[in-house]
């Protein structure tokens, strides 16, 4: 009676030959935190999660199986999962929800150096917003709050471990939320 909730996958699509699927713990992970994030007054433990119901097909996107990739538990899939969450949950109680956030969290690229053939490899947290709600505007130049210990490595570090040049990094006028 108003404690229960079914999150329902089923038409999510197969996984893909990319890293951007998830795992089903993966995605556990992150419909419990977003669950909270909506009911702030919920104590988060093990209550929680069994006030859940979660069916995701094996072999999904969001339930991927080998030897499809992925890019880490939370990368990636994570923040689309919490996006659509939060859409959903829009249309049922607008007041609690967040519109979704700036979602591109991270970029890796790799590649070699030129002078010694050493590979390297950079992987990129990138800032962006968080949505906004019913009573107050989104935060900008901020990582969501699915990834809470991440911190903005500088580029002068990733100058250096990698033969990367960073022409420019700053936020673009009039988009996802900057000022």
């Amino acid at each position: 009676a108003g404690d229960q909730v079914t999150y329902d996958l089923t038409d999510c699509p197969p996984a893909v030959n990319s890293a951007i699927n998830c795992t089903y713990p993966g995605l556990v992970s992150c419909l419990f935190i977003s669950t909270k994030a909506l009911f702030p007054h919920v104590v988060m433990n093990d209550g929680l999660l069994r006030s859940m119901e979660i069916i995701a097909t094996p072999g999904s996107i969001v339930n991927v199986q080998a030897p499809f990739p992925i890019s880490g538990t939370a990368a990636t899939a994570f923040e689309r999962v919490m996006g659509c969450l939060f859409g959903a949950w829009s249309l049922a109680a607008p007041e609690r929800t967040v519109a979704g956030n700036y979602s591109l969290i991270n970029i890796t690229f790799g590649g070699r150096w030129r002078d010694t053939g050493k590979e390297f490899v950079a992987y990129v947290w990138s800032e962006g917003g968080v949505g906004g709600r019913a009573t107050k505007d989104g935060l900008n130049g901020m990582v969501c709050f699915s990834s809470g210990s991440t911190m903005n490595v500088a580029v002068e570090i990733h100058e250096r471990r990698g033969p990367v040049t960073w022409h420019e990094y700053a936020f673009r006028p009039d988009s996802m939320g900057a000022e």
